[in-house]
């Protein structure tokens, strides 16, 4: 009797877990029931990937990623595979989300809707925008519709578009999401890269419109919204009095994020509230030990960029992050200005190396230093 119970336990647990992929608002819902099935069976690959979806869904990607590893070590299916693609792409680990997709791909499977869209993304960052653009062109001939999915793929093609050198197909592929109260995010994500990409001014009010408009039409911003959008405020001088207020107000609900105080310190120092040497004294405080999560450790990287000029005391804080393989190749230039102020300029010489051997570094280090 016990036996029977516990299986019609098992079985709900699973459908609510199931039926919480159908409606965001059922998200939270199913991980609490899938939460309760691996307490019960720890080693339900099954659940333990259903409930990696939904944290994916939630943007809890740490945790995602927590529940793919293990999926992943165990004979996984292949929908456990592409799902787990997915997370790892949206986690910025593109090469790993690019071998995932190929393992499922080599079953014979498909790749196709926000799988796709994944997909090319982590084609492009690997350095194959050809790729991308082929991928994307297919998937938005699939679904060329004005929803959800087909603003993403449109989002996506147009940075391929313009990693491949066809800047117009980029403008024009975002042309129909143009006055869509419903596109705006992604419109303005996409204008946004292609600002950066090209330092295109003219782009520089509609993304910084678009984004003010966002957090207006929303009354209850979701705390990953507010980040996002001061993340790009940050790099408006117009914008960085909103950006800090953003950022105070998602630090509310994550107080022991490393990142949020770091950002708050430079826009503190960059506004003329806080002196350099209180800024070396709180930041000291806040990265005595780096975050062991790799998410957390590229929020941090990226935080760490915003700080002009940082004492050379923090040299080996950035080398370290260096080290442990973050994407931000900016952190080179950084570590080359501490190397100038210690008056090591061998040293120097090495990290805008290092920085200039990247993409983004090759593009963008004239500028900088010309600024």
């Amino acid at each position: 009797m016990y036996r029977i119970a516990n299986v019609v336990q098992v079985l709900a647990l699973k459908t609510v877990g199931l039926l919480a992929t159908y409606r965001p608002e059922w998200n939270l819902k199913g991980i609490e029931a899938l939460t309760t099935l691996l307490e019960l069976n720890p080693n339900d690959s099954e659940g333990r990937a259903s409930r990696a979806l939904l944290y994916s869904y939630q943007g809890q990607l740490t945790q995602s990623l927590a529940d793919y590893q293990m999926v992943l070590n165990n004979n996984p299916t292949p929908e456990a595979v592409v799902g787990a693609a997915q997370t790892y792409s949206y986690s910025g680990d593109f090469p790993k989300a690019l071998e995932l997709f190929n393992r499922y791909r080599s079953n014979g499977k498909s790749i196709t809707g926000y799988a796709a869209v994944a997909y090319g993304r982590s084609l492009r960052e690997t350095g194959n925008p050809g790729g991308a653009v082929q991928v994307l062109e297919a998937q938005l001939q699939r679904s060329n519709k004005l929803d959800p999915i087909g603003f993403e793929t449109r989002k996506e093609l147009a940075l391929a578009y313009l990693v491949n050198q066809q800047q117009a197909q980029a403008l024009a592929v975002l042309d129909p999401l143009q006055g869509r109260p419903d596109a705006i995010l992604p419109l303005a994500r996409s204008l946004n890269e292609i600002r950066k990409y090209t330092n295109n001014p003219t782009l520089t009010q509609q993304v910084f419109n678009l984004y003010r408009q966002a957090l207006q039409t929303d009354p209850n911003p979701d705390p990953k919204l507010l980040r996002e959008v001061a993340d790009v405020f940050t790099g408006f001088p117009e914008g960085r009095q909103t950006a800090l207020q953003l950022y105070r107000r998602v630090a509310l609900e994550f107080p022991n994020d490393q990142s949020l105080v770091v950002q708050q310190l430079a826009l503190e120092n960059q506004l003329g509230l806080l002196g350099k040497n209180d800024l070396k004294q709180r930041l000291t405080t806040a990265i005595q030990s780096a975050p062991s999560d790799r998410v957390q450790l590229q929020q941090l990287a990226n935080a760490l960029v915003n700080i002009d000029v940082p004492d050379p005391e923090f040299l080996h804080v950035y080398q370290n992050l260096l080290q442990m393989g973050v994407n931000v190749p900016f952190l080179n230039f950084r570590v080359a200005q501490m190397y100038v102020q210690q008056q090591d300029l061998n040293g120097a010489r090495q990290a805008l190396a290092a920085y200039t051997a990247t993409k983004a570094g090759a593009k963008d280090l004239f500028s900088q230093m010309g600024g």
